[in-house]
């Protein structure tokens, strides 16, 4: 015998889920409430869409999925104007001041101080001047990219141990990303 937590009556142990303390009875009827209400408040929301929200789901259902209407909503000239129009505000300057301070910050934690021009040009040298990914000649190029092999995000070290080049393409697509070659 077990008593229902809800109704408050012993019933047998058949009449209870595993691990739960409300009989079935009870579990229904609670259910049958909490659908109703749900189902109500799901309407509400729904009807409550801005304008401009329905607007823009009229013009983009016609791709495929969610993501085809993501990317056509991108790609399309409001939300190019939209985002224009936020990055020239003073919010979007301080993220972007912060970020900024936030990295710098990161390097002078994490450095050993052994990072010089030389050290620097030393290593493009013990990498023949090649891409540490590609192999591409990088030795005239203007868009090399020094780059942490452990991110400072994934809390690498600025130091000489954990810096290489990179022409621009494959840093821009190594990212932030931990690639040892093995």
């Amino acid at each position: 015998m077990k008593r229902c937590i809800k109704c408050l009556i012993e019933k047998e142990i058949i009449s209870f889920r595993e691990k739960r303390n409300s009989c079935k009875e009870c579990e229904k009827e609670y259910s049958k409430i909490y659908n109703k209400t749900d189902k109500a408040k799901a309407s509400q929301i729904k009807f409550n869409k801005s304008d401009k929200r329905k607007e823009i789901d009229r013009k983009y259902t016609n791709s495929i999925n969610w993501k085809t209407k993501r990317r056509a909503y991108r790609l399309s000239e409001e939300w190019i104007a939209s985002e224009l129009k936020y990055r020239n505000t003073d919010k979007w300057k301080e993220s972007v001041r912060i970020a900024c301070a936030n990295r710098r910050a990161a390097q002078r934690t994490t450095s050993d101080w052994t990072i010089t021009i030389t050290t620097v040009t030393l290593l493009l040298n013990q990498q023949w001047g090649v891409c540490a990914m590609c192999w591409i000649d990088i030795t005239n190029r203007e868009d090399r990219h020094l780059d942490h092999i452990y991110p400072l995000s994934k809390w690498g070290k600025h130091t000489l141990n954990n810096i290489q080049w990179l022409c621009c393409t494959c840093n821009l697509v190594k990212s932030d990303k931990i690639l040892i070659n093995t």
